[in-house]
């Protein structure tokens, strides 16, 4: 985690900010970690590591092969990499959301559902992508950047290059960092989720959490 905090020092002052955060902890430690032993075409039943905690973790994924009609694309800016998004699923997510009930604490369902909802009311003046989906920026993804990550996870989503070629892993790196408090009180710390292609720079990172 050292090596974190001295990138994170060293950042690109010019870079926005949560792209600065995904290349120095790209650059931070990577060989220390652990290779994945293989690359499942989902995350399903595999434990993700705990928040909170100071944490260095990687996956590996096998992209899905498959392009959905009709689908949504997330453009990734300056890579032009696209995520290709099932468009049914997220009218299913839409469609089975829960009523809010006023919880502090809303079921996934229903983060869910409001996050596909915004992917969806964009795409009615969008552009269409080459592979026929209407397509949106990364920029406007806000909080629906936490659905296209479940999709990855969940082997729903198809990555394709600028050239439109398919990229049929992706690497999905979690890493908190904690101080622990002084005399043993409560620390603090943030952590980040951050996904790359191998050999390239990261695309995407999210804020994963923060004390």
């Amino acid at each position: 985690m050292t090596a974190l905090l001295l990138a994170l020092g060293r950042a690109d002052a010019q870079a926005p900010p949560i792209q600065r955060v995904a290349e120095t902890i790209w650059q931070a430690g990577q060989e220390s970690l652990d290779a994945p032993a293989h690359c499942p075409a989902n995350l399903d039943g595999i434990d993700r590591p705990p928040s909170g905690v100071s944490v260095d973790r990687l996956f590996c994924l096998t992209a899905s092969r498959v392009i959905a009609r009709p689908c949504v694309a997330v453009v990734y800016q300056p890579s032009g990499l696209r995520v290709l998004l099932d468009a049914n699923r997220l009218e299913d997510m839409v469609r089975n959301q829960p009523a809010s009930r006023g919880e502090e604490l809303l079921p996934m369902s229903y983060l869910n559902g409001v996050r596909a909802q915004t992917l969806l009311q964009q795409r009615a003046t969008a552009s269409r992508s080459p592979e026929g989906c209407r397509q949106l920026p990364d920029a406007a993804l806000g909080e629906a950047g936490y659905l296209l990550l479940r999709e990855l996870e969940a082997g729903q989503a198809r990555v394709v290059g600028r050239d439109g070629r398919p990229m049929p892993k992706v690497l999905v790196r979690y890493v908190g960092h904690l101080v622990e408090g002084a005399t043993g009180g409560r620390g603090s710390g943030s952590g980040h989720i951050v996904v790359a292609l191998p050999g390239q720079r990261p695309f995407m990172a999210l804020m994963w959490w923060i004390t």
